[in-house]
C-alpha cells in the first residue's frame, strides 16, 4: 500500500471510492481506503479543539 495524501483520500471517496477499514479511538479516526483505480491507502484525522465556545 503506497502513501498517499489527504488530498487522495477525499478524492476517491469523492467519486467511485470506499472505506475499506476503519478504527477509532477517543480523538482519532484510522481510515483505509480504495479507488475505482485500484489505489488504495490510508489516512489518519485527529479531532482538534479549537478552544471556541
Amino acid at each position: 500500500m503506497d502513501n498517499h495524501s489527504s488530498s487522495d483520500a477525499a478524492e476517491a471517496l469523492g467519486a467511485a471510492g470506499y472505506v475499506w477499514q476503519a478504527t477509532y479511538s477517543t480523538d482519532e479516526w484510522n481510515m483505509s481506503w480504495v479507488d475505482d483505480d485500484e489505489n488504495a491507502g490510508w489516512v489518519i484525522l485527529r479531532h482538534r479543539d479549537s478552544g471556541a465556545s
